[in-house]
């Protein structure tokens, strides 16, 4: 089910910050998701230059998760699962949120 809940919310999130889901193979007992590479987690990356970030690659990230939250949220999605390892980043550091796994949808109470 957590399956079905993120294709169904990857399929409407579209953003520079969001990971993209490319295809989705169906084989006899087994659901293949298939999404754009990036080389490192946020984890990875952190221990791969000894925790010492510059501030300037803090306030970059930082920016890039913000924007695809932002987005996330007018898209009305929540995470719900924000970590360092689901934070995949390129060799160019561009950053984008993924595993959608324990996302949920909600809407906005009108009152009566």
């Amino acid at each position: 089910s957590t399956a079905i809940r993120e294709i169904a919310i990857l399929k409407e999130l579209s953003h520079s910050n969001v990971v993209r889901l490319l295809d989705v193979l169906c084989k006899p007992s087994k659901l293949v998701l298939v999404f754009e590479f990036l080389e490192n987690d946020l984890k990875k990356y952190m221990k791969s230059v000894g925790g010492h970030l510059t501030p300037s690659t803090v306030k970059n990230l930082f920016y890039q998760l913000c924007r695809g939250t932002d987005f996330c949220h007018a898209s009305r999605i929540i995470h719900r699962d924000l970590k360092p390892q689901n934070l995949l980043i390129d060799s160019n550091l561009r950053l984008k949120i993924a595993d959608f796994g324990l996302a949920r949808a909600f809407t906005v109470p009108i009152p009566k």
